[in-house]
């Protein structure tokens, strides 16, 4: 009872804050579209930039409706474990999180046009990330408190999560974004082989099935669009972040970690960004600086949708239904990068 007052009041919040703001913009934005379309000549030109315009508009109100979702429906997800089977809310966490990691490659194929190295992408992603997630603690009333053991640990996943993402957008340099995504894919094997060998995990003729039916997809991948032979540097930068990220999910599921995804996210991603700003040095670069209003939008849909969200649906599908069926679900993952990459690249 108490978690439903709690969300019907975070609703209250955002209908009376957050959505109002978010139609606003999107009539301000559709405005000035409408008025750049209709006060110029009917051309090619006007055409495409009233286009252009209407989805910053609308791209604008899908990034308040996102942030609505992190602070109604996670912490209520979390809480009512009674009235909902379990199962079923980690499948649907699961689900949630695959198709939120798929949208990488919309903010990033767009900085990386504006000449944003991947590593200034990914600073980006996780530093506005942190402070989403830090905001929501504290209206949570969450404790930022952690234990030594735990810190250890949390630094661990950080390493992972940073390492994964960094070696996954800089293959996007090297192949398309859905052939990167989709080859990401073999993490699930790489999961189910891990907890088969180390956990003794049973695998299940369903499972094993799901995992052939994958990996037999991904072998008939040797080509790029337009038929000429995969990157080897690319393949391997994906591979390196498949099992990166395979670890990390094992690891969560089996660390005795006992704290909200939110608090284990915030954390990991803090480690993350360490990471990331050690390869960004390693590497003789330097952090560069977003100049443009659409290289922010960007940015915070990066850290929103496939690093908040997707990263707190994981871990609640990890504690839920197991590393193995969450990886699995996955394979929304590439479906939803494959259509990104087809529609807007």
């Amino acid at each position: 009872m108490y978690e439903v007052m709690c969300c019907d009041f975070r609703f209250a919040i955002a209908k009376v804050l957050i959505l109002p703001k978010a139609k606003k913009l999107l009539c301000l934005n559709f405005t000035n579209a409408a008025k750049g379309f209709f006060n110029r000549k009917f051309t090619l030109f006007t055409l495409s930039l009233f286009t252009l315009l209407l989805l910053k508009a609308l791209f604008t109100f899908l990034l308040f409706y996102s942030f609505t979702f992190l602070l109604l429906f996670v912490p209520l997800l979390k809480n009512q474990t009674n009235s909902m089977n379990v199962k079923l809310r980690g499948t649907l966490c699961g689900v949630g999180a695959a198709v939120f990691y798929g949208t990488n490659p919309l903010g990033a194929m767009n900085l990386y046009q504006d000449g944003i190295s991947a590593n200034s992408t990914l600073f980006y992603r996780f530093g506005l990330a942190i402070v989403m997630l830090g905001v929501m603690m504290l209206v949570q009333r969450k404790k930022f408190g952690v234990t030594r053991s735990e810190l250890m640990l949390l630094a661990m996943l950080g390493v992972f999560m940073g390492s994964s993402s960094s070696s996954l957008f800089i293959s996007f340099n090297y192949m398309d974004v859905g052939i990167a995504s989709t080859l990401l894919f073999v993490y699930p094997v790489m999961v189910a082989v891990i907890m088969a060998l180390l956990f003794k995990e049973k695998v299940t003729p369903t499972t094993a099935v799901s995992i052939m039916l994958a990996f037999g997809g991904i072998a008939l991948l040797n080509q790029s669009s337009d038929g000429s032979s995969l990157s080897t540097l690319g393949v391997l930068l994906v591979m390196a972040s498949s099992l990166t990220y395979a670890v990390y999910i094992v690891v969560v599921n089996k660390s005795k970690l006992r704290m909200s995804s939110v608090k284990l996210t915030f954390y990991v991603l803090i480690f993350g960004l360490m990471t990331i700003l050690g390869y960004t040095f390693a590497m003789g670069e330097t952090v560069q600086l977003l100049t443009t209003p659409h290289q922010w939008l960007y940015a915070a849909q990066l850290a929103l949708m496939p690093t908040v969200l997707s990263l707190v649906l994981m871990a609640i599908a990890v504690k839920d239904i197991g590393s193995t069926p969450t990886a699995i679900l996955g394979a929304l993952e590439p479906i939803t990068a494959v259509a990104i990459g087809c529609f807007c690249f």
